[in-house]
């Protein structure tokens, strides 16, 4: 294996798109079929960006349409997520890793706790070779969303594993007018989508394609290399159809992951540049998602199934030369994973009844082989000749839950569900860390939703939800979390205006805690989040204004070590804020966007440093004063960004759009951490030191869109 296994496996530039002309030749006769002339004028219709008051199930609870999200501003696909209200999405890494999230005063890393699905297929991975509850969003093709649903908090009887703090729900669309999009932009940036359906005798079929090139500002270029290929077939419509759909992920490229800013314009020349440049990563997924659903006079029911196969590979340095100054501390993260799952959800109304029953199961199966080796410049070593290490699991998980819920309006004020959700776990692990857990959870839900008059609805929730720990780590298999929320939801009278404000409450038996050194999740102690967010949202018939805003009180309920000699109650990267703004208009040919987003500050330690943390944290010390590393907490930096977008209409089915990224080329840092690493020369106990990276600087993008 060479130092440059990952992209020669990936291709160079000229291979990746001829791959890309392969995979489009194989979805040619789908996406160009000319559909027949039958007359009949198309009408589309857009759904609205927000559910009306009626169809609200507590005050944390929307729906975002296809079109709001195709307007958004995005550096990358992921941030499109950041259209619900509360929820910040930024990385620590390069484009081949899945992104952080930061919601209600937590940072849920890749994942635990935000649940995740498309089209009813789970994007989270448990027991995962990096990070529990892993979420790479990158499989997802922008111009395929049709809608994103979402929830927060624990009162969704449907919602399992790591939808404590929310959930969103994604589902892709049944037909897409043919269409062509090219994007090019700084820093070899390239881009290019094509997709379209048809319909046919025995149903529609869409395909579509995706492939996308980018070097990124870095010193070592990422040279990421994209690939989304997707097939799906519909027959029938919203009362009775069916539908199956295929789809195919790669990605890779060059990581550049946080730096310790003593490096910074000494070791490295600057932000840009990395003390391991041969860091890099590969992903691949491959799913298979069938669904089948039928609505009668008074129920409906929905069967969907799934299947994926992923395969990750992640080379990293976090802690340079700590563990083993002569090879250095790089490591190689691997796994491959067969998953297979599904759902059953039933609801009905019984006979002169306004009550509403819903029944429902789910069950998935997941066979995992991953494990972590000790590398140098990409190379693996043999962790018999060196400080290193190695660790492989063979992990069986299964899980099987199940919900009943009872919606009844008891009047034309009050309205109130209860339910009930029972999840089991059984595990198996035959590597290295032998074990065969397993666990169940009872959760009871509620909501109460009372009408206030002057459209005006007060909504008040509580429940028990979980999220699952890492088979092969400490802590209970299933980590209970209690919560409540309470708020009020309205429109203003004879205005265009909606409002929220919600407080929230969320007891966590035990919280996700991100240790560095293996660059990995583990199960720490319990925690407590108070909070308060609002949103409003401003519409007219050519201009669209929302605005949102959340803050949190994020503690562990006991003392917590964090690793760097500092101890107390601060979660740290536990955000104290979080913030957007958006601006949307158009005018005949014109259309125009701005945004803003704002991270707050968060602590990077638990507290201040303290002798007992010093002597289990540095050894050989034994108090604060010898320690390498700050007296005080130390605290990470707020950032805001702007970006904005500018889009003309050639014709009726062609248009050109420019968009600008970080518009006033701010210099922040997209994450921060604080952690103990050791550059040459330092003491062999390492240097406590807070890890920074970047924010991409201001970068233009033009992009050329033409339908057919």
């Amino acid at each position: 294996m060479t130092s440059t296994w990952l992209l020669r496996r990936s291709l160079d530039s000229r291979g990746f798109w001829a791959v890309c002309g392969l995979a489009l030749l194989f979805t040619h006769q789908a996406t160009f079929a000319s559909e027949p002339d039958d007359g009949i004028t198309e009408i589309v219709v857009s759904a609205r960006r927000l559910a009306p008051l009626s169809e609200l199930s507590g005050a944390s609870t929307g729906v975002i349409d296809g079109e709001a999200l195709s307007h958004t501003v995005a550096f990358r696909s992921s941030e499109l997520l950041e259209t619900v209200p509360g929820l910040a999405v930024t990385l620590h890494s390069g484009e081949s890793k899945a992104n952080q999230y930061l919601l209600r005063g937590a940072n849920l890393d890749h994942g635990t706790d935000l649940a995740i699905a498309v089209d009813g297929m789970p994007i989270n991975e448990p027991t995962h070779a990096h990070g529990q509850g892993y979420a790479e969003i990158r499989p997802v093709i922008p111009e395929l969303l049709d809608a994103l649903v979402y929830s927060k908090g624990t009162a969704q009887a449907d919602v399992g594993d790591f939808g404590a703090v929310g959930s969103l729900g994604l589902t892709t669309v049944r037909r897409l007018q043919p269409t062509l999009s090219w994007s090019v932009g700084e820093h070899a940036m390239e881009r290019l989508f094509v997709g379209g359906s048809v319909d046919t005798a025995t149903g529609t079929w869409l395909s579509a394609l995706e492939g996308q090139t980018a070097n990124g500002p870095w010193v070592t270029p990422e040279q990421q290399r994209l690939l989304n290929v997707f097939e799906k077939w519909t027959t029938g419509d919203a009362a009775r159809g069916a539908s199956l759909s295929a789809s195919f992920f790669h990605n890779a490229s060059f990581n550049q992951t946080d730096q310790p800013e003593r490096a910074i314009g000494g070791v490295i020349p600057n932000e840009y540049a990395e003390l391991d440049p041969s860091d890099q990563g590969k992903t691949q997924r491959l799913n298979l998602i069938g669904e089948w659903h039928q609505v009668l006079a008074q129920s409906a029911l929905k069967v969907s199934g799934y299947a994926f196969d992923n395969r990750l590979q992640l080379v990293s340095n976090y802690t340079h030369a700590l563990i083993d100054p002569l090879h250095g501390d790089q490591e190689e993260q691997f796994e491959h994973r067969h998953s297979v799952g599904g759902q059953a959800d039933y609801r009905w109304s019984p006979a002169d009844s306004t009550a509403e029953w819903r029944l429902g199961v789910q069950t998935r199966h997941d066979d995992i082989d991953l494990g972590r080796r000790p590398t140098e410049d990409a190379q693996a070593l043999d962790p018999l000749n060196s400080l290193g290490f190695f660790s492989e699991d063979w992990v069986h998980l299964h899980s099987v839950g199940a919900y009943v819920a009872w919606q009844q309006p008891w009047s034309a004020l009050v309205h109130t569900q209860v339910a009930l959700r029972d999840d089991w776990f059984w595990s198996t692990d035959a590597g290295t860390h032998a074990g065969a857990p397993s666990a169940h959870l009872l959760q009871p839900k509620a909501t109460l939703r009372v009408d206030l008059g002057a459209n005006t609805q007060w909504v008040s929730t509580a429940g028990v939800g979980f999220h699952s720990n890492d088979v092969r780590g400490g802590g209970p298999l299933l980590a209970e979390q209690r919560g409540a929320d309470t708020g009020l939801i309205g429109r203003v009278r004879d205005l265009p205006i909606d409002w929220s404000i919600t407080a929230f409450y969320l007891h966590s038996a035990s919280s996700t805690t991100y240790d560095p050194d293996v660059g990995q999740d583990s199960a720490g102690p319990a925690s407590q989040r108070v909070g308060v967010e609002t949103a409003v949202h401003v519409h007219g018939e050519q201009w669209d204004v929302e605005a949102n805003f959340s803050k949190a009180h994020a503690r562990f309920l006991s003392g917590y070590d964090d690793g760097t000699g500092h101890w107390g109650e601060a979660i740290p990267n536990a955000p104290f804020g979080v913030g957007s703004f958006a601006a949307h208009w158009h005018r005949a040919a014109w259309r125009a966007s701005l945004q803003w987003r704002y991270l707050g500050d968060f602590p990077l330690t638990s507290g201040p440093c303290y002798n007992q943390a010093v002597r289990a944290d540095f050894a050989g010390l034994t108090q604060c004063a010898q320690a390498p590393t700050a007296a005080g907490a130390v605290t990470g930096h707020d950032y805001q960004e702007w970006s904005g977008a500018l889009e003309r209409a050639l014709s009726p089915t062609t248009s050109v759009q420019l968009s600008v990224f970080n518009l006033f080329n701010t210099h922040a840092h997209a994450m921060e951490y604080y952690y103990v690493d050791r550059l040459p020369g330092e003491p062999a106990v390492g240097v406590a030191d807070v890890h920074v990276h970047p924010l991409e600087p201001l970068s233009l993008r033009l992009t050329f869109t033409t339908h057919w």
